[in-house]
């Protein structure tokens, strides 16, 4: 869905993080598509999706959390 790619960007540019535009744009696609009467088996293919890539973030989310996920633009010495 070209909203999910818009969404990451969007995010992304916003905070400067990746990880960010990933989970933002994988949470809200199960939304999007129950809004638009997508049927069952996408909604579900999403929410399991989304769980995944969720899971998957965990570390970004702790270093999000703390202030330490890298962004980007950012040299390494100044991150």
């Amino acid at each position: 869905m070209l909203l999910a790619l818009l969404c990451f960007l969007v995010a992304a540019w916003l905070t400067r993080m990746v990880s960010v535009g990933s989970i933002t744009a994988s949470a809200l696609l199960p939304l999007w598509g129950w809004t638009w009467g997508y049927p069952r088996p996408f909604l579900l293919l999403a929410c399991v999706m989304a769980a995944l890539i969720i899971i998957k973030h965990r570390a970004n989310i702790r270093r999000i959390l703390n202030g330490t996920e890298s962004k980007l633009g950012k040299k390494k010495s100044e991150r």
